[in-house]
């Protein structure tokens, strides 16, 4: 777990953010408190280099839009009614300049990323962070393409605007991760994801049964592909089984104790056997002293979230027929 949020030393609100299992994430390049800017910070996850690195925002407050004592621009200020069409100059500045760090941003209702699209043409967002953003506005992302070693993260991000949310077409390069996991969608939000190439795509913790697949790809492999071996599994499933040749490691040193111990156990309780069995016995526990071999204790596996992301995905077919 690594702390998220506007507040100061921890998360927002002493809110905990989701950060993925697997290989060691350290936290990197932390800021240091500048004057006269936003008072907003958090964390974010690099998928490139596997960092959790810290976000210091590095624009001007807005006086207006101050809150609880914390000074903050017209990217990170709550307040419904701030400027739009200020905070669309600034995010298209950004845009255009490839600085796609749009964490915590608030997106206030109005703001149009068509008109994005209309302005620069189609949308191409490079290592973007959308850590904690929250989105008042529709979100049209009609063939956008997001790109870069980095991935995309979506991470702890809220939709609670009246309006929909469309992902459309090869949206994330496959090679690339796609984290829409924790992701607040409000009751009249409406997310859809229609012909989206998801085989890179986590959703861990996200309540899937709010969002719309359509014609979507959970795996870069196919049925009738020359790669396809055994069932098909979704990028959650696959992220979780990272380490596989250290487990297998582990699991074989687990059956080699076990072994062992067995034949300690034998020859505390009996002495018959047949000879070889015997000796084996006499090894074990020759082993077992010699090294100071613990008992095995088998290590769980925690699939819970993969689990819980299939069981989902039944019960949006079965509440609503729709297919996925």
């Amino acid at each position: 777990m690594g702390w998220c949020g506007g507040g100061g030393g921890g998360g927002e609100g002493g809110e905990e953010c989701f950060v993925p299992e697997g290989p060691e994430y350290v936290i990197k390049n932390p800021i240091s408190r500048g004057q006269k800017m936003c008072d907003y910070k958090t964390r974010y996850l690099d998928y490139k280099e596997r960092v959790l690195k810290e976000y210091r925002c590095p624009h001007r407050p807005v006086k207006e839009l101050e809150e609880d004592g914390k000074k903050l621009c017209i990217f990170h200020g709550k307040k419904e009614d701030k400027d739009v069409e200020k905070f669309y100059k600034g995010f298209r500045k950004l845009y255009k300049e490839e600085n796609h760090n749009f964490a915590g941003f608030v997106f206030p209702k109005g703001f149009d990323f068509g008109k994005l699209k209309e302005e620069t043409g189609p949308l191409k967002f490079v290592d973007s962070v959308f850590t904690r953003a929250h989105f008042l506005c529709d979100v049209y992302l009609l063939k956008a393409q997001f790109s870069g070693e980095g991935g995309t993260d979506f991470r702890g991000a809220q939709f609670s605007g009246e309006g929909e949310v469309l992902f459309y077409g090869k949206t994330f390069h496959n090679k690339n991760e796609a984290d829409f996991s924790r992701i607040t969608i409000g009751d009249k939000a409406k997310i859809t994801f229609d012909g989206v190439d998801l085989n890179r795509a986590r959703f861990l913790i996200t309540d899937l049964r709010r969002i719309n697949f359509i014609e979507v790809d959970w795996t870069a492999k196919k049925p009738d592909s020359s790669s396809y071996m055994g069932r098909l599994k979704v990028y959650d499933e696959t992220f979780q089984e990272r380490g596989v040749v250290t487990r297998n490691v582990y699991r074989l040193w687990y059956l080699f104790k076990l072994w062992l111990f067995i034949l300690k156990w034998e020859a505390e309780e009996k002495e018959e056997g047949s000879r070889w069995r015997i000796v084996q016995r006499k090894i074990a526990v020759k082993i077992i002293d010699r090294w100071k071999i613990n008992e095995p204790e088998e290590k769980k596996r925690n699939h819970y979230e993969v689990y819980r992301l299939y069981n989902q995905l039944m019960k949006n077919y079965t509440d609503t027929n729709r297919y996925h």
